[in-house]
């Protein structure tokens, strides 16, 4: 029985793979297989269209330029299907993380789930049991096969952002995986990335996530401002040859006048001083 099991397993294969050796780069819309491998010019691409997006890796490089093919800068990369998760998803992830850290030092998992009935997307905790250092949760399997499961996140609580080996044998599946680390810290580490054919590739926050709403205020508040305008004077100073004129703020000129009023009463009390004939310590003198 091994055989035919190994023959289904070739057709089936064959059935959901495509193979490109076009010259031009295909048009990822216009593919029709789940699987498809193109031969190009630096080596071969893999390119899967899953369901929670499509993703691009190069499988194999090519040691010398293959002839025949144009010159490319092919990069790998993962596109959402269904455009980029809002930002308020990934605080609201962020939140749960730092009060699970918070209260118990233990690591925490969160799902980000695209709903195709209402169009948008949602975070989703699933029952789950927690340590310092892993996390086993349970998988929804009707929510997932209504909703399209987009991204996985954990936390590591205070330790570092970084895909363990245990992360990487376990997220093998075509989507986006991200880690959350130094909870304990203002501005937690972050780290995404995705997965196509077991090939994990690092990400941007921003290639995944909308960027963050900038923060705004009521328009009425400039026009609350006037400019404060320091007054200036003009001074005159001679010297041999005729006259410097210098502008001083009033602000300057008032520290100005404060020193020369400081000079007065140090010459004042060194007069009286002299004349007592007191030349010893001045803590004598005030008594």
């Amino acid at each position: 029985m091994t055989q035919p099991v190994q023959d289904l397993k070739v057709y089936l294969s064959r059935q959901n793979t495509e193979f490109i050796t076009d010259a031009a780069w295909p048009n990822v819309h216009e593919l029709d297989k789940p699987i498809n491998y193109a031969i190009r010019r630096d080596g071969v691409w893999e390119i899967r269209k899953a369901r929670a997006g499509t993703f691009i890796v190069q499988r194999e490089k090519f040691a010398n330029p293959l002839p025949g093919f144009p010159e490319e800068s092919n990069k790998e990369i993962g596109i959402s299907n269904f455009g980029k998760i809002p930002f308020q998803l990934l605080r609201e992830g962020l939140a749960f993380f730092k009060a699970i850290c918070d209260e118990s030092k233990d690591e925490a998992y969160i799902q980000t789930f695209w709903d195709p009935n209402r169009q948008c997307y949602f975070n989703h905790v699933p029952g789950q049991r927690v340590s310092g250092a892993s996390v086993q949760f349970e998988r929804d399997t009707e929510l997932e096969a209504r909703c399209v499961l987009v991204l996985e996140m954990h936390s590591h609580n205070t330790m570092g952002a970084f895909f363990s080996g245990v992360d990487n044998a376990d997220e093998k599946s075509d989507r986006f995986f991200g880690v959350v680390g130094k909870l304990n810290h203002h501005n937690p580490e972050m780290l995404f990335s995705f997965v196509c054919g077991g090939k994990r590739v690092g990400i941007a926050c921003s290639d995944i996530f909308d960027d963050e709403p900038e923060v705004s205020f009521p328009g009425d508040w400039k026009s609350r401002i006037t400019k404060y305008v320091v007054a200036t004077t003009k001074n005159s100073y001679s010297y041999e040859g005729g006259f410097l004129e210098e502008e001083r703020s009033t602000v300057g000129r008032r520290q100005y006048d404060q020193t020369s009023i400081n000079d007065e009463i140090d010459r004042a009390i060194n007069a009286a001083r002299k004349e007592m004939g007191w030349e010893g310590d001045e803590a004598n003198f005030f008594p």
